[in-house]
């Protein structure tokens, strides 16, 4: 979702996880617990979770390439599978969600350089997908949500009815937003435990802060104490 990994900058590993203010003020002012810790989820890590995938990472390109070099019968199998996991109703595990994501764009590379979307799916006839695609609000609906399709590496009408068999949603705006929702939601739960981690620490950072000095002076004492 990938790999969140952070772009540009040398910053520390804090900064990669929050950003953290002893004091009342200053760029950790936010979340604040009752110790007057303050910690704040960087922009930056919401926004890797919350635009998964990176498309120009290298984790997710090559996930993209491991579809795109798949026998048409490995790649309807894939297909098969994941199409099973979305009808199951269940919280699709990071590398289902990775692979899904990867899928849709290695599809959407497929039928840009001339395949039917029939071709990449089983059971599935091209005189059923050509009925999605003439479908007047499958095609509203291609270009209503044309900016969420190209993040998914689809477009137009055929992106649309390959997300309609994959989920077997009829309604294609449901076949979208089903598939972001369930795409996303494995990536979401990290951000959910990110939060857990920064309440416990607005709670309690004083006081571990504190152990942490008793211990340091406590260190300090022993080698006065030997000197």
């Amino acid at each position: 979702m990938a790999k969140f990994s952070g772009k540009g900058g040398t910053s520390s590993t804090v900064d990669n996880i929050a950003d953290i203010d002893f004091g009342g003020s200053g760029r950790g002012a936010g979340n604040t617990g009752s110790s007057g810790v303050n910690f704040t989820p960087p922009t930056n890590f919401r926004n890797q979770v919350d635009n998964f995938p990176d498309m120009n990472s290298s984790g997710f390109r090559a996930k993209v390439n491991e579809f795109s070099s798949k026998t048409v019968t490995q790649f309807k199998d894939a297909f098969k599978k994941l199409q099973d996991k979305f009808s199951g109703g269940g919280r699709l595990s990071r590398t289902d969600a990775e692979d899904s994501r990867a899928m849709a764009k290695s599809a959407g590379d497929k039928i840009e350089s001339g395949k039917h979307p029939s071709e990449l799916m089983p059971n599935t006839t091209k005189a059923e997908v050509d009925a999605k695609m003439n479908d007047p609000d499958v095609q509203e609906a291609a270009n209503v949500r044309k900016s969420d399709l190209g993040k998914l590496g689809l477009k137009g009408a055929a992106g649309v009815a390959f997300l309609m068999f994959l989920t077997k949603k009829n309604n294609p705006i449901d076949a979208i937003n089903y598939f972001l929702d369930k795409t996303s939601e494995a990536f979401q739960d990290i951000l959910k435990g990110l939060d857990k981690i920064l309440k416990f620490f607005s709670n309690y950072g004083v006081y571990m802060s504190l152990c942490c000095c008793c211990l340091l002076f406590s260190l300090f004492a022993i080698s006065v104490l030997k000197g």
